[in-house]
C-alpha cells in the first residue's frame, strides 16, 4: 500500500535525484541515475528524507543508478550505519550482477543486503551477497 509519493528536495531548494514512496511499514527511496555525482549531498538528502518520514525501515531502489564506484559504495555504507545506529533496517534492491559485484568491492557497503526487487527486500526473501 503506497501512502505518499514525492520528489525529495535538498535544503537549498534544488531537487535531488530521489523518488520517495511511503508504505505502512517501509520507506522506499528510488535513487536516480544522476545521484552518484555528489555522494556527500546524496547521503545527507537520503538521511534527511528518512528522518522526515519518521521511519527507519528503508529500501533503496538502485535500478536507475548508472555508475557504481567507491564513492557511491561509501554512501550506501554510511546510510547503512546511520539506519542501523537508529535501530532500523536498510536494504537495497535492483542492481544487476555486475553492478552488485562492483558495490561489494567497497567494504563499507558490504553489510547492506541486496535483493532482486522491492517486494523481496520487504519480505527478506532471496538476499544476494
Amino acid at each position: 500500500m503506497t501512502i505518499k509519493t514525492e520528489p525529495a528536495t535538498a535544503g537549498r531548494g534544488q531537487q535531488e535525484p530521489l523518488e520517495v514512496e511511503r508504505g505502512p511499514d517501509w520507506l522506499f527511496v528510488r535513487v536516480a541515475s544522476g545521484a552518484a555525482a555528489g555522494p556527500g549531498d546524496l547521503t545527507t538528502s537520503v538521511w534527511e528524507t528518512i528522518r522526515e518520514h519518521g521511519t527507519v525501515r528503508v529500501v533503496l531502489e538502485l535500478d536507475h543508478v548508472e555508475t557504481i564506484d567507491e564513492a557511491f559504495g561509501g554512501v550506501i555504507g554510511e546510510l547503512g550505519a546511520r539506519v542501523r545506529d537508529a535501530g532500523g533496517l536498510i536494504r537495497i534492491c535492483g542492481l544487476t550482477q555486475p553492478k552488485l559485484s562492483r558495490l561489494r568491492r567497497v567494504a563499507a557497503a558490504a553489510s547492506v543486503p541486496h535483493f532482486d526487487s522491492r517486494s523481496d527486500a520487504v519480505g527478506g526473501r532471496g538476499a544476494g551477497s
